[in-house]
């Protein structure tokens, strides 16, 4: 019967309001609760807002015993049926038991709504807020994130922990983009936080880590950035320190003559790479011939002594333009008798390099100007005045000045060197390429004089590093004439160029320059002149090598049918001058290395050392020994690398040095030591220097005892160098026979110099 009563009802109460709240009342009051929400959707439809159905909500869903039971609901729908009613319904006690059920369910949405819906209660709303407060705190803290953080700030900012949660937030995201090293992320939490300590600790990690910045592109520029972002920056003397450190790179090691130019130009004397850069310019200017670093460093010292010593080499080839451009760089050395002396010459050996016949009258009234000079037109006019010589072979008195003179200039030296190439047909080749270099000849403003030739091409190398090409580097090779058409062996040890400077065959001629060091591209010796075997009046290039064939042309269109090819490597030998107990000064750049037949004595060769003190030469087939020739030093023969003694500080320093006996086990002179004292002799001639020598015998096994024979050796020492021009007077040579022999000589015959 009840349940027909309440399906009655269920088919009655769409049509019969009046009645609709007593049934639904009697539902819940019969706890039928899971019938009721259909219930109500089915009498109600979209009608909700009226008293009625707020009434029925407000019933259902506060009832104890509904398994569906919410408070807040509840109270949401009470507040909206006294909206609608006349009858009011009491809701303070309603309010105040549901924060304790709130307060149970420790949920801060709950207390969010609460809150919402009890404005007019200001005391059980304020509490709300305190208990929502501190609730929301607790759990932010567990979970120890920015994000809960950030939302908690801005949902609750009158919160008292509002203050401690600010913190903690800054603190967090500080360190976040610390590790992150993002310097936007801290220039941007820098103009958001409200800390001046937060704002000072991002600022200066911004500070680190844009330096951090400038270090990883260790450029000038990454440096000069950091300065113009932050010229009060922590790092600003590191980061001027490292922009002197790449341009003493840049200007100085580098070598190039425009970068220095401009430093110079842009810096004061006081800056302390100023001083420096100018000695390497007066270097380059001496070494490289070059107007542009004389001029500047004219400008600078106003040293007369110094252009003068410049001029004289820089007209030293007896060329007319270059003696123009000499004077159009400095008009007042059109005055200096050396350079109008230069001049003249300069001029009759053009006139004798036109003519269309030279005749043996010229050369006889020539032959003090070729005998007093050493120039490279001198020898190609030799060479002209010999081709003479072959059409009138009956002259033998013009063929033995020919010989006397070509000596004079060397002129045969670089035939005299020996390749171990062999000439062959075979083409079946691989070029060699390096896809990590690339070499390149260029006439640029930042080469060696580009003015003074408007041609001049210099050969530079760039490198690749870590994927991405690296600055150009002028290579030390270069100077004021052309060098083009470069070439690196496989080994990248020897560099094969084309240049029309020196005593070339032709108009360019083949050259190389050889490294032990194949990371160091300043350490190339001074170019050698290949033989007139490769060598041809005509331009001369190499085309490509690798480790078993080079190939060389004379057609500068690079034709394949005219390539010669040559089979096999060559021997070069190579080292490096060392100075006894002092510092490698660039005086020791430039250095003569002379070359002798370790049997005869016999001069095979003269090269040069770069400004590192390295060295390379051809390998000759016979045994060598070999001198460094520098003024001031002292360097016996060795047949290894050789060692140069400064004499003004071996003074100085009292320094004793020791050397190899000059005598045989005989007790006789032997010829290596005689010109080892005629070596030292011509370091002490015109000197104000005492010289005390000790003569050490300890392996002799003659008959004369050894007393004698140290005394004989010791005034045959001392007739050596008074003939060779030292002043007796200064000049003493004791024996000491097996007394006070040097540590390192002990049970060795030698001798000891003493300079004071």
């Amino acid at each position: 019967m009840k349940r027909l009563i309440i399906n009655l009802l269920g088919v009655m109460l769409p049509t019969i309001c009046l009645s609709q709240v007593g049934n639904f009342l009697k539902m819940i009051e019969h706890k039928e609760f899971d019938k009721i929400p259909s219930l109500i959707g089915g009498v109600f439809g979209n009608d909700t807002n009226t008293a009625d159905y707020y009434n029925i909500q407000y019933q259902y869903y506060i009832d104890a015993d509904n398994p569906n039971r919410d408070s807040l609901l509840a109270y949401f729908y009470v507040l909206k049926y006294n909206e609608l009613s006349r009858t009011k319904i009491e809701t303070f006690e309603l309010a105040q038991s549901l924060l304790t059920i709130v307060y149970q369910s420790r949920d801060v949405e709950k207390f969010n709504r609460y809150i919402e819906l009890t404005p007019q209660y200001e005391d059980l709303n304020k509490e709300a807020k305190r208990i929502r407060n501190q609730l929301a705190y607790e759990q932010i803290q567990e979970s120890q994130s920015i994000e809960d953080y950030r939302q908690f700030i801005s949902l609750y900012p009158d919160a008292p922990q509002i203050e401690d949660a600010t913190q903690w937030l800054n603190e967090n995201l500080f360190q976040t983009y610390v590790r992150q090293g993002s310097i936007d992320s801290l220039k941007m939490f820098a103009q958001i936080t409200n800390y001046e300590s937060y704002r000072a600790k991002a600022l200066t990690e911004i500070d680190r880590l844009s330096f951090a910045k400038a270090l990883k592109g260790n450029s000038i520029d990454s440096y000069m950035t950091y300065i113009r972002k932050f010229p009060n920056g922590s790092y600003i003397k590191m980061a001027k320190n490292n922009i002197e450190k790449l341009q003493y790179e840049q200007y100085v090691t580098k070598g190039s003559i425009t970068d220095m130019i401009l430093y110079l130009n842009t810096h004061s004397k006081s800056d302390k790479m100023y001083e420096e850069i100018v000695s390497k310019l007066s270097l380059i200017a001496i070494e490289k011939y070059s107007l542009l670093a004389m001029q500047k460093v004219y400008e600078i010292k106003q040293d007369n002594k110094f252009l003068k010593t410049f001029a004289k080499k820089y007209a030293s080839d007896l060329d007319l333009h270059q003696i123009s451009m000499l004077i159009e760089y400095f008009p007042f050395m059109a005055q200096d008798e050396d350079i109008v002396q230069m001049k003249h010459n300069a001029e009759i050996l053009e006139h004798l390099m036109n003519k269309p016949k030279l005749m043996l009258d010229d050369y006889k009234k020539n032959k003090n100007l070729f005998k007093s000079l050493n120039a490279n037109k001198v020898a190609k006019v030799i060479e002209r005045f010999e081709e003479l010589n072959s059409q009138q072979p009956q002259n033998k008195a013009l063929q033995f000045e020919l010989d006397n003179d070509r000596s004079y200039v060397q002129f045969k030296k670089a035939s005299a060197m020996e390749l171990n190439f062999v000439l062959t047909e075979n083409q079946d080749n691989v070029l060699t390429k390096h896809s990590d270099i690339r070499l390149f000849a260029q006439s640029d403003t930042n080469g060696y004089d580009w003015y003074a030739g408007n041609k001049n091409r210099d050969i530079y190398v760039c490198l690749k590093e870590n994927g991405k090409w690296d600055d150009t580097i002028l290579l030390s090779i270069n100077t004021r004439y052309d060098e083009t058409a470069p070439v690196l062996s496989a080994d990248k040890k020897m560099l094969w160029f084309s240049s029309d400077r020196g005593l070339n065959f032709g108009k360019k001629d083949i050259y190389v320059s050889y490294r032990e060091d194949t990371n160091d591209w300043n350490s190339w010796s001074e170019p050698i002149l290949l033989p007139k075997e490769f060598n041809t009046p005509d331009d001369d290039y190499i085309v490509y090598s690798s480790d078993k064939i080079t190939v060389i042309t004379q057609d500068s269109t690079f034709n394949e049918d005219n390539y010669i090819y040559m089979e096999g490597t060559l021997n070069i030998e190579s080292g490096k001058i060392h100075v006894y107990n002092g510092k490698e000064k660039d005086k020791i750049s430039n250095t003569e290395i002379y070359i002798y037949d370790k049997n005869t004595l016999r001069l095979i060769n003269i090269v040069r050392t770069n400004h590192h003190g390295y060295y390379a030469y051809i390998k000759e087939n016979v045994p060598i020994i070999m001198h460094a020739n520098q003024k001031q030093y002292f360097s016996a023969l060795t047949d290894v690398n050789p060692i140069l003694y400064d004499i003004e500080e071996m003074k100085q320093r009292r320094e004793i040095i020791t050397i190899a006996s000059p005598f045989d086990s005989e007790g006789k002179m032997h010829k290596i030591g005689k010109k080892n004292l005629e070596l030292l002799a011509d370091c002490l001639i015109g000197t104000e220097y005492m010289i005390q020598i000790g003569v050490h015998t300890i392996n002799y096994k003659g008959k004369v005892d050894i007393a004698t024979l140290n005394d004989n050796q010791a005034k045959m020492i001392f007739d050596v160098l008074n003939k060779a021009g030292v002043d007796k007077d200064k000049l003493i040579v004791k024996g000491y026979g097996k007394e006070n022999v040097a540590q390192s000589w002990e049970g060795k015959d030698c001798i000891d110099i003493y300079i004071y």
